[in-house]
């Protein structure tokens, strides 16, 4: 399943970026302030999911309480060890930087504009604010850095 979402998404980046044979887009084409900010975040709330990820990884995925815990994230597994944990999280942060520049400011969809970026940032931000406040919420901390 996962494989089959990963390949989606690869398409979808695909068409998007090589659409047609006049087309002309430059990496990182139209990039402002606001794609800085929103990447920002992006890259700040990934680091608190990663620290609290790898914090519980270190305690064997059991917390202060004794209650045990598992990743959701499905390309870590289960119970990753920190060293996966560090190895795919920040790839993923690098590679959602990359795509987030490959992707151009909008796309034209008949006559509306859509901006594909920001929505790709934006997804992203809450889907790891999501994680971040989960976490927290069982009773996942960051002690140890």
């Amino acid at each position: 399943m996962i494989k089959k979402i990963i390949m989606f998404i690869v398409a979808v980046l695909l068409v998007i970026l090589f659409r047609g044979v006049g087309y002309s887009y430059t990496f990182g084409e139209k990039w402002d302030k606001s794609d800085t900010y929103l990447q920002a975040a992006f890259l700040a709330i990934t680091f608190v999911d990663w620290q609290q990820t790898r914090s519980i990884a270190r305690d064997n995925w059991v917390n202060e309480k004794g209650e045990k815990f598992y990743e959701c994230n499905p390309l870590l597994g289960k119970h990753p060890a920190p060293e996966k944990v560090d190895v795919i999280i920040g790839l993923g942060a690098l590679l959602h930087t990359i795509i987030a520049m490959a992707l151009p400011k909008e796309i034209e969809v008949y006559e509306y504009k859509i901006p594909i970026r920001t929505i790709w940032q934006c997804v992203f931000i809450v889907g790891e604010i999501t994680a971040v406040g989960n976490n927290y919420y069982v009773g996942i901390r960051i002690h140890k850095w």
